[in-house]
């Protein structure tokens, strides 16, 4: 077996094992799945949403999970989080700024910004919530560079 089958093997069993998990934490009434990220679908309120899909002219993210949330936006009273399953044992540099990327993307639709997301951890689902401070200026950024290379309308300057 290859390292790259190997990884998604790990994420596979990951995202199985939090699924497993969340679908015993909520009722099956509280859990949508397969939504398309729209501020009609996310005012229906559900509790967690398993797959939301982002998908317009710029972006196709399949976000793990979305959470429901107090707090204002134009939702209504509540918002929601963006939600990851990750085959490592601890939060890493890259996972935190990929949550914050997916975060910045989902506030465009809701209308408010996170102010953190949560991650199922491997072996056993470990549910932890992270707060995003200084990481979500750095997500602003990278998401608007990548957004300008896209708008390019030649390849980008080789810098010797």
């Amino acid at each position: 077996m290859c390292y790259e089958s190997l990884l998604i093997e790990q994420r596979a069993n990951a995202q199985r094992k939090a699924i497993e998990k969340i679908r015993r934490e909520y009722s099956e009434t509280d859990v949508a799945t397969n939504l398309d990220l729209s501020v009609a679908n996310l005012r229906k309120g559900a509790a967690l949403i398993l797959s939301a899909r982002l998908d317009d002219d710029r972006h196709a993210v399949i976000f793990d999970a979305l959470r429901k949330t107090d707090g204002p936006s134009m939702l209504g009273d509540f918002q929601y989080q963006p939600v990851t399953f990750c085959a490592a044992r601890k939060v890493r540099a890259f996972d935190r700024q990929l949550l914050a990327v997916r975060a910045v993307l989902l506030a465009r639709v809701q209308g408010a910004l996170p102010g953190g997301g949560v991650f199922y951890l491997a072996p056993d689902s470990t549910k932890t919530g992270i707060r995003f401070g200084p990481t979500l200026t750095a997500a602003e950024n990278l998401l608007r560079d990548a957004e300008g290379l896209q708008r390019a309308e030649g390849p980008p300057k080789l810098l010797l």
